[in-house]
């Protein structure tokens, strides 16, 4: 498997703006905590090339179909033993994403820390699920019913 990463040393970022950029890195960190996939560090970038026989292996076994899907493709490859690289690529910042940063990242969130309790359970999964899904969901209630939290 192999990851566009924009945050590669050698990877070129054009007209990236300050809230993306933080955004993405928290996020990225937050997977790596939270899934443990090592030092894979760009996994929302959408630059992903696969090997037929890992899509074969990897794809019946997922289950999300949300934004969060990529992960669960990582986690996946990773836990039957394929390998990942990140390479380096050259990215320009659209001025058009459909993205909503607050609900888009809080169901991934979720999705994220369903994935660990799915794939990686255990007492350190049950620690990350009660710390953040309380979290999580307070955001996607405040989204839906426009209620402020501050």
């Amino acid at each position: 498997m192999a990851l566009g990463s924009r945050w590669h040393p050698q990877a070129e970022l054009v007209g990236r703006r300050f809230i993306g950029l933080v955004a993405s890195k928290v996020f990225d960190w937050f997977v790596r905590l939270v899934l443990g996939i090592g030092k894979i560090y760009d996994t929302q970038c959408g630059f992903k090339a696969y090997k037929r026989e890992v899509l074969e292996k990897i794809l019946p076994l997922s289950i999300d179909r949300e934004l969060s899907f990529d992960t669960e493709l990582i986690l996946l490859s990773g836990k039957n033993g394929f390998r990942i690289k990140e390479i380096p690529i050259h990215w320009e910042e659209s001025p058009f994403s459909s993205i909503d940063l607050l609900r888009d990242s809080s169901v991934m969130a979720k999705n994220i820390i369903d994935q660990r309790l799915r794939y990686k359970p255990g007492i350190i999964a049950i620690i990350l699920a009660s710390l953040f899904i309380p979290l999580i969901s307070l955001a996607l209630l405040s989204i839906k019913t426009g209620l402020r939290l501050i």
